[in-house]
């Protein structure tokens, strides 16, 4: 009888809810690199407008393998029902970490041109394009941000390996 009440009524709450963060917040990705090499470092930039009220307490990143290279060197693009997650177990985006934990807040890193945020520095371990996305989530879980996505076309090393 007990559950469904609660079913009902919803979960029982402490005081109220935690606000929502406000106006649209829009998050923008930039890679300073279109392309690199395997072993190459790139970087990858989370930026939100200057001023923005929201406090972020977790930033996630997913990565989804598009297209592959073959023993030449040639691209090939994957369709769409082929496309593959990369786990974050992997160690293709080592440096680029699957989730990050700001229990105090998220602190910006950069400042550029009206904007806020901060980077992560990554080298990428194995030859595909990659779609590279980041979500951002409002402390208290009462909101997410992600931004567009951003590809990444890692080339095999020179000479094909």
């Amino acid at each position: 009888m007990l559950v469904a009440l609660v079913a009902l009524v919803g979960p029982f709450t402490h005081g109220k809810p935690p606000a929502p963060p406000g106006p649209a917040v829009e998050l923008e990705l930039r890679l300073d690199k279109a392309a690199v090499r395997v072993g190459d470092k790139a970087r990858l930039r989370e930026l939100v407008p200057q001023g923005t009220k929201a406090e972020f307490g977790i930033v996630r990143h997913e990565v989804v393998r598009i297209g592959t290279f073959d023993g030449r060197g040639r691209l090939t693009n994957l369709k769409p029902a082929d496309y593959e997650p990369v786990d974050d177990q992997s160690g293709l985006f080592e440096d680029l970490p699957h989730s990050t934990h700001h229990f105090h807040g998220l602190v910006y890193t950069v400042q550029e041109g009206g904007l806020q945020g901060i980077e992560f520095t990554f080298t990428p371990d194995g030859p595909g394009v990659y779609l590279l996305t980041a979500t951002w989530v409002v402390r208290g879980g009462v909101g997410t941000v992600t931004g567009p996505p951003v590809v990444l076309t890692v080339r095999p090393k020179a000479g094909g390996k």
